[in-house]
């Protein structure tokens, strides 16, 4: 299955689209990535050897039935959007046809101004004929142990194209370290999250996301999941399961990468709603043991991508390719959202009589 091109895409709800009698309509599947990159140390400033083969599998890979383009994928370990981020976008656009990858123009920071030892700022892609960025939002003064901040959190605000209902993406890479004072740090972080959230409207669609560097039980979580407005899900439950491990590609032991969700978010009434069992540590599904790598030869995650189903890059390409391209695997999981019907409305065909309906396009709006 080669790489397919930009469209609204998802499954089709027959009965509700035919007639257009509702007030709202399936709009569609978001693909949404997280994934410490880490161009950030060692001299690594601009994506690793690998990255746009991991893209491109990302991309082809079938979720409960679907594959698309990524919509958003939030970042850890840049060095900075104009090095890092911006050649990020032009493999995107380089890979799907009518393709219109943008990023935030917002430059998040790091304490002491240092991006060059595991410090880079967090950072963000996105879609812009799927989702429109609203706004950016800068979450805090980095200081260190001063408040627990290392990398500036970031809070983006996004809208699907075609909706009325936004909802935000936190960026977040915590403190790393297994000490007493590091947990501290990763809890005060987590507070100073929430904090930012209790100002958004009530009852918002809210994704937690980055590398949030865990060790649970620790007041990081005991922060996030306190009750209240924006309290934190984690849609597996805060798993140990070595299928959610995220670090290291080539030394697998640690769930480090996160897609936290408000309730809302995972129990389909929010902007956007949770796939059911689509959270995912991206090439890792439980057959690399701890401490091994994802491309020993006994991994079997995305089996079927070969060249003889027609995909490409294939599986043994992409596993080898998570090795080069970062530490650690990408964290990914779809969403739904949906749409207000739009007057006049028009019916395509879309074969065998299944009917969509298309809906209007606007604008991006990066902010």
């Amino acid at each position: 299955m080669l790489l397919k091109s930009l469209r609204p895409h998802g499954p089709v709800l027959a009965s509700i689209l035919a007639f257009g009698i509702c007030n709202h309509a399936f709009g569609g599947i978001l693909r949404i990535v997280d994934w410490n990159i880490e161009d950030d140390i060692d001299g690594a400033t601009t994506p690793r050897p690998g990255m746009n083969t991991v893209l491109q599998g990302i991309g082809n890979e079938l979720i409960a039935g679907d594959a698309q383009p990524i919509d958003i994928m939030t970042l850890e370990e840049t060095t900075s959007n104009s090095v890092t981020v911006q050649p990020i976008l032009n493999m995107l656009d380089g890979d799907y046809a009518g393709a219109n990858y943008q990023m935030s123009s917002y430059q998040a920071t790091e304490e002491g101004g240092d991006t060059a030892d595991g410090n880079g700022p967090n950072a963000l892609v996105y879609n812009a004929n799927t989702v429109q960025l609203l706004n950016s939002v800068g979450v805090g003064t980095p200081s260190g142990s001063g408040n627990g901040e290392y990398r500036q959190v970031v809070r983006y605000e996004f809208e699907p194209i075609g909706g009325n209902s936004p909802f935000y993406v936190y960026v977040s890479h915590m403190k790393s370290g297994s000490s007493s004072s590091d947990a501290t740090d990763r809890g005060k972080e987590a507070t100073i999250i929430r904090n930012d959230e209790a100002t958004l409207p009530a009852n918002s669609s809210v994704l937690y996301t980055g590398d949030l560097n865990s060790n649970p039980p620790e007041a990081e979580f005991t922060n996030f999941t306190a009750p209240g407005q924006g309290e934190a899900y984690d849609p597996v439950n805060f798993s140990t399961s070595v299928q959610y491990w995220s670090e290291s590609a080539t030394d697998l032991r640690y769930r480090d990468d996160y897609q936290l969700m408000t309730q809302n978010v995972l129990d389909d009434a929010g902007a956007i709603n949770y796939v059911s069992g689509s959270l995912q540590s991206f090439g890792n599904n439980g057959t690399t043991l701890s401490g091994d790598s994802v491309d020993n030869g006994s991994d079997t995650d995305l089996a079927y991508m070969t060249a003889a189903n027609g995909y490409s890059p294939t599986q043994s390409q992409i596993l080898s390719a998570l090795t080069t391209a970062s530490d650690h695997l990408p964290n990914v999981a779809d969403y739904t959202f949906s749409v207000p019907e739009p007057t006049g409305l028009a019916l395509v065909v879309m074969g065998a009589g299944a009917m969509l309906l298309r809906r209007p396009r606007a604008s991006s709006n990066p902010a």
